[in-house]
């Protein structure tokens, strides 16, 4: 009964009485909060959480995951294929184990996708181009958005949002590529 009886005088003193500062600080310290403890299954990173367990796991047990995970998919590819050759053998793996470091697409062919999505985002791509693209995928914007590298996604976002410039962002884009 007591914390109902607080709840409702924070409540109250933050809906009639708080200052506008006062309210900034509330919402600061709810922002912390956030991020301190997820408040629901959304607010979640478990993609962040499997990566954090993993690195935990291989360093406690000091085994290379990724080198791991190689090895076993190149046992799967050479029991199906045993006369592959080594370059084939290469790609298959950087296909089915990518270096989160490297695009597994070319320099050249991840420019270009950049540069289609940017100018179909800005409504800068000809109506005759945007039709191609749909020809050949009905869905490309989004699978062009799914082929980027995390950083790419995250440069194109802020690109989009006007939180860099267009001579930063291709910098940064040649960096990473």
């Amino acid at each position: 009964m007591k914390h109902k009886k607080e709840f409702e005088f924070v409540l109250d003193y933050i809906l009639n009485k708080a200052t506008p500062e006062e309210l900034t600080g509330i919402e600061m310290a709810l922002e912390k909060r956030k991020k301190n403890s997820p408040l629901s299954l959304k607010d979640i990173d478990f993609e962040k959480m499997a990566k954090d367990m993993a690195s935990k796991i291989s360093q406690s047990f000091n085994i290379d995951v990724k080198a791991m995970a190689r090895r076993i998919v190149t046992q799967l590819i050479l029991e199906k294929e045993p006369n592959i050759s080594e370059e084939h053998l290469e790609k298959l793996l950087d296909y089915y184990v990518p270096d989160e470091k490297k695009p597994s697409l070319p320099k050249e062919l991840i420019l270009v996708m950049v540069q289609h999505f940017i100018d179909y985002s800005l409504g800068r791509m000809p109506k005759s181009q945007i039709e191609e693209l749909k020809k050949s995928a009905p869905n490309w914007y989004e699978k062009y958005w799914n082929a980027f590298p995390l950083q790419v996604r995250v440069l194109i976002a802020d690109f989009l949002k006007g939180k860099i410039d267009s001579y930063e962002f291709w910098n940064e884009i040649e960096k990473i590529i």
